[in-house]
């Protein structure tokens, strides 16, 4: 028979190209357990091709569909793609062009090696998905062996009905699931096709070929679960193979030639069920430790039938109820440092996945690991902080022992007290942020801020930082020199004054940046405005201590002052940024002085929810052709006589109407009052719908307006007029479709033509006609 293309060294290249893409796979999935299924079908695939298994092809075609449903399907696409760029990163940097590597490889500088990447992407992916069906191809006669072997249909048949109930019940395992039970192919062909009678454990241990997988597979998991510090994870799998190993050395070392499965198992069982004890009820502890102890027995039992060795059964009764089940638990004392001190060890938690146990002494708490302690007893209450049992607060009795204080948040990645050692009257945390934490003292003052590490635009955030909030004083900027560049607002009391340029960067998305000046105390500080953060607080130096970070500038120019009460008073603080040539946004911000400090004042919307801000997202070409460039100053703005802010009713759509939410600041919060028309406009044309548009002639100012009803109204004043002012002509009940693309008014003898459409939005009727019966009084574009 003509000899196979996958060859002794086709296999040896398989399991280098397979082991770099397992190793990278695992590092981006982080605890995907189906990924770590993908691994041993893929590692399995290698030896069966290597054997020429029948059985191969259908698990390649496996291997195939979960590889590519991995790609299309999977929650994070990631774990297809990345660690294709860190095998080309890395071997770049191998090859000495790491330089080269760090910016080729940055997605901030746009991935410059995209198309390199994407074609090692699709030979590699190729190579794991194409190579196995290719070689495999002779091996597809499948389906005699279901005809000869009924065996192979019920264990099939069994694979696909769990997979169906688990993908009817959840989805993203059943992937795991499947790919889980097929990934036992190797021994489960060496169990259905195996010659004779020979047991399916002595078939293992004559197959070098199936031990050399066997070893690979489990030195892989187990450096796995190492380097995760998943003690409690391979404790299952420990549990398992240690009594099963002891049986077979016992075997051994009698010279029984024939070891069978039956034992094992049992065995291996009664090993699982000792571990599953772990942390359970006395009821559940006394049933486990009876039924282990009795397939232990039944095990030890058939080993002596084979042996007749009553030294040899007494020792493995031993170890399988004794010493076993102690060893697997974690419970030994020489792991302690001092063993003294272990009174009792409980899981504190037990999800935790570095192995935490808790231990206590005279009523404190410590906490230790498997290999020693890793806090004394010296706490009294301990609580994690993100959630994710990474860092702990640790609680001590305070001096007047009324409550508890904080003794110490600790890091349990890298073994370390994130608080100063004069860090103390610490008596509260509460988190303030997204993964940002304020500390108070006894007085309810902040004291510290901690920032821990997250996600930030799909970067992640390593730094911990823990800011000293009471003590850093406020960073001293310098103006320039030179302000002519400058939009210099200034606060009607003084206090306040905004200094808002253009830096010059951005293109059409201008990067703006605007200084504010304003007392401190008895002096006056300089420092860089940033509405536009996550903080409670708007200048630089405060948003770092509040352990924000700083996002983008803003051009401020509008700087209102709000009565808070008969003794305080707040400012509104505009933001303006450009998203684009053509998207323009303006946010507003009501700030007030706490300690020295402006903070933001929150808002309540039409809805109830609470915010730091209310704004507006608008294209800027509708809105300057909408109100002729007149309409700049309405965007947002505040009426002083009524303390009244003005915003642009948001609607979801970018197009405004000329109608504004309004707030006032009531009880502590500025609270929606309602919705209106621009102040600024006479009282008597602040019923309607939809500012249609508003166009200027030599002489006029005409403004339309959409009713309720879908007519237009007309309003037209003197150019030198004011809209705040009694308009000289109200016309209603104007039609549109009367002559193309414009709105018609009637008035006696009079017409009044105006255009339909915002500039942009249609097809321009471009002019204002005033006819009087057919005659044209005037015309003029507009």
């Amino acid at each position: 028979m003509k000899r196979s293309i996958y060859g002794k060294k086709m296999f040896i290249a398989d399991l280098i190209i397979v082991s770099l893409w397992a190793l990278f796979t695992w590092h981006f999935t982080g605890e995907l357990i189906m990924t770590t299924v993908m691994i041993g079908l893929r590692l399995a695939l290698c030896f069966m091709l290597y054997r020429k298994s029948r059985w191969t092809f259908f698990n390649a075609v496996l291997f195939a569909t979960m590889y590519v449903g991995l790609i299309f399907n999977m929650p994070c696409d990631d774990i297809a793609f990345e660690p294709i760029v860190k095998v080309a990163y890395i071997g770049c940097c191998l090859l000495g062009y790491s330089d080269w590597a760090i910016h080729a490889f940055d997605y901030h500088y746009g991935l410059s090696a995209e198309i390199p990447v994407y074609i090692l992407w699709g030979l590699y992916s190729l190579w794991l998905t194409f190579i196995p069906l290719v070689c495999s191809w002779k091996f597809k006669t499948v389906l005699p062996l279901f005809r000869h072997h009924k065996m192979m249909i019920w264990f099939v048949g069994a694979v696909v009905a769990i997979s169906l109930y688990v993908w009817t019940t959840k989805q993203d395992y059943s992937i795991f699931i499947g790919g889980f039970l097929m990934s036992l192919a190797p021994m489960m062909y060496r169990c259905i096709y195996r010659k004779g009678k020979q047991p399916l454990l002595q078939s293992i241990l004559h197959d070098r070929i199936l031990i050399i997988y066997v070893s690979i597979a489990t030195v892989m998991f187990s450096s796995i679960l190492i380097g995760l510090y998943e003690v409690n994870a391979a404790k299952p799998f420990a549990s398992f193979l240690f009594p099963i190993v002891l049986y077979i050395t016992a075997l051994k070392a009698c010279h029984i030639k024939v070891i069978k499965t039956i034992p094992a198992l049992l065995l291996g069982v009664a090993g699982i069920l000792a571990v599953l004890v772990y942390n359970r009820g006395h009821e559940m502890v006394i049933i486990l430790l009876c039924v282990s102890g009795l397939l232990s027995s039944i095990g030890v039992y058939l080993v002596y039938r084979e042996c007749r060795s009553v030294f040899t059964a007494v020792l493995l009764l031993c170890a399988y109820i004794f010493v076993l089940p102690v060893s697997l638990l974690g419970y030994n004392p020489y792991a302690a440092v001092d063993v003294n001190e272990v009174v009792s060890i409980n899981s504190l938690y037990p999800s935790f996945h570095r192995g935490l146990y808790e231990f206590k002494k005279d009523g404190s708490i410590g906490l230790r690991d498997r290999y020693g302690i890793v806090l004394y007893a010296n706490y009294q209450e301990v609580e994690f902080l993100d959630g994710e049992s990474d860092y702990m607060v640790l609680y001590g009795y305070s001096r007047d022992l009324d409550d508890y204080v904080i003794d110490g948040i600790y890091d349990l990645k890298h073994r370390r007290n994130l608080l100063p050692e004069n860090a103390d009257d610490l008596y509260r945390i509460e988190e303030i942020r997204n993964k940002i934490y304020a500390i108070y003292d006894h007085e309810d003052n902040r004291r510290f801020t901690l920032s821990l590490p997250k996600f930030i635009y799909d970067d992640y955030k390593s730094e911990i930082q823990l800011i000293d909030w009471s003590s850093e004083e406020p960073d001293e900027v310098q103006l320039p020199s030179d302000l002519s560049y400058m939009t210099v607002t200034e606060s009607d009391d003084g206090k306040l004054t905004l200094y808002a340029y253009d830096t010059g960067c951005g293109g059409t998305s201008p990067e703006y940046s605007t200084y504010i000046r304003y007392e401190y105390g008895d002096s006056v500080v300089t420092d860089y405005l940033y509405p536009l953060t996550e903080s409670d607080y708007v200048c630089a130096s405060d948003i770092r201590k509040d352990g924000s970070d700083i996002y983008d500038g803003s051009f401020s120019t509008i700087l209102s002052q709000i009565p808070l009460s008969e003794t305080e008073t707040g400012y509104i603080i505009e933001a303006y940024n450009k998203a684009s040539s053509v998207e323009g946004s303006k946010e507003a911000y009501l700030v007030k002085y706490v300690d020295g400090k402006l903070k933001k004042m929150p808002f309540e919307k039409k809805s109830g929810e609470i915010c730091k801000s209310v704004g507006r997202d608008y294209y800027i070409p509708d809105w300057y052709f909408t109100t002729d460039g007149l309409g700049w100053d309405w965007v947002l703005s505040y009426d002083k006589e009524t303390s009244t802010l003005y915003m642009p009713e948001d609607d979801g759509i970018m197009v405004m109407s000329d109608r504004y939410d309004l707030y006032q600041f009531k009880n502590g919060k500025m609270r929606y009052v309602g919705n209106e028309a621009g102040y600024w406009l006479h009282p008597s044309l602040r019923d309607f719908n939809f500012l249609s548009g508003i166009y200027q002639t030599d002489t006029n100012l005409i403004r339309v307006d959409e009713m309720s009803d879908f007519t237009y109204r007309y309003s037209s004043w003197l150019k030198s007029n004011p809209m705040s002012s009694e308009p000289d002509l109200i016309l209603y009940d104007g039609k549109a479709g009367i002559v193309e693309n414009a709105i018609v008014f009637k008035n006696g003898n009079y017409t009044y033509i105006v255009p339909a459409h915002r500039k942009g939005q249609g097809n321009d009727f471009g002019k204002v006609i005033i006819k009087y019966k057919d005659k044209v009084l005037l015309e003029t574009e507009v």
